[in-house]
């Protein structure tokens, strides 16, 4: 998909996972973000894109939501896992979001703008 160009140019793609350092191994980090920046050379791309688990990691929410004042961030979750469900049914997600907007369905609008001044 990548190397055949089968996607129209501008296409709204999804990027690899975001990881902090310790997260996952060098290599593999350094392998995502070669492929991210091939994909955000012809399509458009959120700036990071978390999976909500795992859960019980404390400071990750509020990382992701640290970023999220300044980037435009996709956090996957899956509904049908009991703990998830719970943090989105109870508003657990809100409340720790704090003033970050959560977007009512998925769209991007500025990343790109934003990531021409900062590449990473």
């Amino acid at each position: 998909m990548l190397l055949g160009g089968l996607l129209p140019p501008g296409t709204l793609v999804r990027r690899n996972f975001s990881f902090q350092p310790g997260e996952r191994g060098f290599c593999n980090r350094l392998y995502r973000q070669a492929v991210d920046r091939m994909l955000s050379q012809r399509h458009r791309l959120v700036d990071f894109f978390f999976s909500l688990p795992p859960l019980e990691h404390p400071g990750r929410l509020p990382r992701i939501f640290s970023l999220a004042r300044q980037f435009v961030v996709e956090v996957e979750t899956h509904p049908v896992h009991p703990d998830e469900y719970r943090l989105l049914a109870e508003g657990e997600l809100f409340r720790q979001a704090g003033g970050v907007r959560i977007a009512p369905r998925f769209f991007v609008i500025g990343s790109e703008r934003r990531r021409q001044g900062n590449d990473r």
